[in-house]
């Protein structure tokens, strides 16, 4: 139990650096959320396999879900943006509206 929660340590710190980091590439910012919610996910499952819980899996399944709607939706964003001829950079996204 404690390698998953040393793996999830890492998953998350890392992912926190990464978005320190690199603030102005949107792809990367959204690759390393979606490490931040992997490294989540492992302390969740963690904890429900210790507990021998069956709902604990039901829950992961429901998270995944939700968290890939997410990225879906982040990354669709910023194809739109890019294709409007717009830099995909943070640092220039100031504004969403047409």
């Amino acid at each position: 139990m404690s390698n998953d929660l040393i793996l999830s340590i890492i998953m998350v710190s890392l992912a926190y650096f990464g978005i320190l980091v690199s603030r102005k590439n949107m792809i990367f910012f959204l690759v390393q959320i979606e490490l931040v919610y992997n490294g989540i996910l492992v302390v969740f499952i963690t904890g429900g396999s210790a507990a021998h819980s069956e709902m604990s899996i039901i829950y992961f399944l429901i998270i995944i879900a939700l968290v890939a709607a997410e990225s879906v939706v982040g990354l669709v964003l910023t194809i739109t943006y890019f294709k409007a001829g717009k830099n995909i950079n943070l640092v220039n996204l100031t504004s969403l509206y047409g």
